[in-house]
């Protein structure tokens, strides 16, 4: 601006505000700018501009000042999300598998950094009160655990039990949150038996036999005889598919062995035993041994 006076210039002045705020001469217009949430917290505040003739700086009467107040608010509060389509997975008990959130868009993209995830189980084969999401158990003494990650939206799991997690589909719905506004994504998790004809057992060794057989009195005290799954023979995958089972046959017309012969997987023990005398005689014994 000229006049006789001289040019003016424009000073403004906002505190600690004024790192991020400057004043165009040229358009009179304030411009503001920080993509830093951390350092420029919302709220208001206070601004003065004043207006100095350059020739006179000193002169107490040659300048005019006046202000206002600048209000920033969160541009998050009206943010938008999309996910891009996700990748289900499938796991056959071994080792992890691992679920990526797809590529999220916010708009602001500066408000990509308050994104956080949580994880929802919605179906699936498995109905106990585990939390899908996240848990670790100990298993026949192996670690089956899940995680989640709620800065990235990954998801981890890792379970060899079919028992414990039978085969299926596995329905999960991640929602990425920016305050109350959020988006969901839905993804399965396909649990595959890796069970077939190929983990079938071999017999190797049998744990029973003696060569003088085992002679029991009926109503005495029982024989036990302890075996080891490991011993007995190829068992390829048996923590997967379950130990094979032992059955004691004969090959005679006679009473149902299991009134004499009880099989305990959890002690590994045979024992023989049993109160009715109409069982007694000698038996040509054979166990079978199968999944």
């Amino acid at each position: 601006m000229l006049d006789i006076c001289g040019d003016l210039t424009y000073t403004i002045d906002a505190g600690d505000f004024n790192v991020y705020i400057n004043y165009d001469i040229d358009l009179r217009v304030i411009i503001i700018y920080c993509d830093d949430f951390s350092v420029l917290p919302v709220g208001s505040y206070s601004y003065t501009i004043t207006a100095t003739l350059v020739l006179y700086p000193n002169c107490v009467n040659c300048h005019s000042s006046g202000g206002g107040t600048i209000v920033v608010v969160d541009p998050c509060t009206s943010a938008q999300m999309s996910a891009a389509t996700p990748t289900n997975i499938i796991y056959q008990y071994s080792g992890d598998v691992v679920f990526t959130m797809p590529a999220l868009t916010v708009t602001p993209e500066a408000c990509s950094s308050q994104v956080i995830y949580t994880c929802s189980y919605m179906q699936g084969p498995y109905t106990g009160t585990v939390n899908m999401c996240e848990f670790s158990m100990s298993v026949e003494g192996n670690t089956c655990s899940a995680s989640f990650d709620t800065l990235t939206g990954q998801y981890t799991f890792n379970c060899f039990s079919m028992p414990t997690f039978p085969p299926g589909t596995y329905m999960f719905t991640i929602t990425a949150y920016i305050g109350s506004i959020n988006t969901k994504t839905t993804f399965t998790m396909t649990l595959v038996s890796p069970c077939n004809d190929q983990t079938q057992p071999t017999i190797d060794s049998d744990p029973f036999y003696v060569a003088s057989g085992y002679e029991y009195v009926v109503r005495s005290s029982a024989i036990v005889l302890p075996f080891d799954p490991a011993t007995i023979g190829n068992l390829q995958g048996s923590l997967i598919c379950g130990y094979p089972t032992i059955q004691i046959l004969t090959g005679q017309a006679s009473p149902d062995l299991a009134a004499v012969f009880q099989v305990d997987y959890s002690l590994q023990t045979l024992t023989i035993y049993t109160m009715d005398h109409t069982l007694h005689g000698i038996y040509n014994l054979v166990f079978k041994y199968f999944n």
